[in-house]
């Protein structure tokens, strides 16, 4: 067939597809990204940080955005992690690449735990430009750059005594505290739903110490019409709450103590409780944790229940103690994200007993504008102490209302990605939403 004959053809089975790209083709003007004088192209790599990268394109505009760390002349990978107060510390790592090799530097900001994403993203622009400064005053486009410091008042904003903070200047000594409540409700003639969840929490968080204290409850009730004109409700209750105290015992060492106490009546109790020591060592400084972490963890869970039906073991009360060992390893890098977590626990009474789980994630740039990510885990279970003695009717089987035996529990998510053509990723329109195109997603 001749092109002549495929454009035809084209025309004949979606003469809309052909008309729009008639159009875009007489209309829409060539846009360059390349900026008139020569300047730096970034690639702003946000991991698990929050970043409204539309409003940081719009604002920082005196460089180029590109798509891919390929085609960049520095790379700003952003990370971070929360606060004792509520907050995120953020963290951003400036890498040199092509000509700016070895040229690197890093800046961090904190911001409150009542911060609105406008103030978080204020506060990132106002460090990302700090940080790209040095590399665009090595280009022809450093002539025109300009630094400018408020003066400081005495007392006033960006005065001497806004820089110092310490507990003296704390009234609340380092406690926040949290309260929260949700609902929601859906339905149809036949079948409805509703569920209601309510938390608190407070903590103190200091170099040395940290403590939580939190809990919440939950109900949730589902009512569905059978074709016989039967209707059936099933509900589920449960409410939780649980206490950290951890004493860091400096450089890569810490203690814990955990306690956990409630109900829940899909696992068969109507009280549980646990009290649990354990000790933490971090073959990295605790300082670079929203980078790099290594952790190992063991811990000697003693915990109790009171059953709402007896259970296989014959018993409606007990009191078991268990041993737990847990390795964690994640990772932010130029090159991607990765988190693995290995656990096991053993009843000691009964050694047969036991629970292990293996899971982790990754994003990884394999290439330039290809990515692939996984998320997954696979537990193997053998510790269900909870099964209730009585054979499930096919109703409790089909609504979920109480958990099952199982040997193992398993999840999977994966996803490819291969972004093409333009490098550039200046531009910001908002028409019509704010999607964009230039490539394909295959994921699972």
């Amino acid at each position: 067939m001749t092109m002549n004959q495929q454009g035809e053809s084209l025309m004949k089975r979606s003469p809309i597809v052909a008309l729009f790209l008639v159009l875009a083709a007489l209309w829409a003007p060539p846009v360059s990204g390349q900026q008139t004088e020569q300047t730096i192209r970034v690639f702003l790599d946000c991991q698990n940080a929050f970043c409204d990268q539309t409003f940081i394109r719009q604002e920082v505009h005196w460089i180029d955005w590109v798509r891919d760390r390929a085609d960049a002349d520095v790379q700003v990978l952003v990370t971070s992690q929360g606060t004792g107060g509520g907050g995120s510390r953020f963290e951003l790592d400036f890498i040199g690449l092509r000509d700016f090799e070895g040229v690197g530097d890093q800046l961090a900001f904190s911001t409150s735990g009542d911060a609105t994403s406008d103030d978080r993203r204020e506060s990132l622009i106002r460090y990302l430009t700090l940080g790209l400064a040095r590399y665009v005053a090595r280009t022809p486009a450093g002539a025109r750059v300009t630094v400018s410091v408020p003066r400081p008042t005495a007392g006033g904003p960006g005065g001497p005594r806004a820089q110092v903070a310490d507990a003296q200047d704390d009234p609340w000594n380092f406690w926040v505290f949290r309260l929260g409540m949700s609902g929601n409700t859906n339905g149809q003639s036949s079948s409805s739903n509703t569920s209601f969840s309510g938390n608190f929490n407070a903590g103190r968080t200091t170099e040395l110490w940290k403590f939580s204290l939190g809990g919440r409850a939950s109900q949730s009730t589902r009512k569905l019409e059978l074709s016989s004109g039967n209707e059936i409700t099933i509900v589920r209750d449960s409410w939780n709450s649980d206490g950290l105290l951890v004493r860091s015992l400096g450089g890569q060492w810490a203690l814990g103590l955990g306690a956990r106490a409630g109900a829940n009546t899909f696992l068969n109790q109507d009280l549980f409780w646990t009290i649990e020591p354990g000790v933490e060592y971090n073959f990295f400084p605790y300082s670079e944790s929203s980078r790099r972490r290594m952790t190992v963890q063991y811990t000697l869970p003693v915990s109790g229940w009171d059953y709402t039906e007896e259970t296989i073991f014959r018993v409606t009360e007990e009191q078991r103690v268990q041993h737990s060992l847990t390795a964690n390893l994640g990772m932010n890098q130029p090159w991607g994200q990765v988190d693995v977590s290995l656990s096991g626990s053993q009843y000691l009474h009964d050694t047969d007993l036991y629970n292990v789980s293996l899971s982790g994630s990754t994003n990884v740039r394999l290439f330039k504008g290809f990515s692939f990510n996984v998320l997954g885990g696979y537990s193997w279970v053998s510790d269900q102490l909870f099964l209730p003695l009585s054979v499930l009717s096919d109703e409790d089987i089909l609504t979920g209302r109480i958990a099952r035996e199982t040997s193992f529990n398993y999840f999977v998510f994966f996803g490819v990605s291969y972004s093409f053509g333009s490098i550039f990723n200046n531009i910001v329109n908002p028409r019509f939403g704010n999607g964009g195109g230039g490539g394909f997603f295959l994921g699972g």
